[in-house]
């Protein structure tokens, strides 16, 4: 049987059954199913599989868009979301020199200024 721990767990040989993220499967003798802890779930080997995809048409757009949205990008997708990314930050490098370069003026012109009047 195929049981889900969600903690870890002392089998009854003595080994200890680690458990990752949410949850692990391990494959189990069917005589521990008494000794299981009560977070334990037993998975149905026989349960119904349940497509995630709806093979009907969308009735409304709304639920044609979120169909859209399941889907995976395109590699075209890909290469313009990539492009917009690199021109966003290819834009600010821009505005962050010319500022650079606005402050470096302004310094010079107030230590020219400086110099005049002294």
């Amino acid at each position: 049987m195929q049981v889900l721990l969600k903690r870890n767990w002392f089998n009854p040989k003595g080994s200890r059954m680690r458990v990752t993220g949410k949850g692990t499967v391990y494959e189990m003798p069917e005589e521990w199913k008494e000794l299981l802890p009560s977070s334990a779930e037993i998975i149905e080997e026989h349960a119904p599989v349940i497509p995630l995809v709806s093979t009907k048409e969308p009735d409304t757009f709304s639920e044609m868009n979120k169909i859209a949205e399941l889907q995976a990008p395109s590699a075209e997708q890909i290469q313009a979301e990539a492009h917009t990314a690199f021109m966003k930050a290819q834009t600010k490098r821009n505005r962050q020199a010319g500022a650079a370069k606005a402050r470096e003026a302004r310094a010079l012109k107030k230590e020219n200024e400086n110099v005049e009047m002294a």
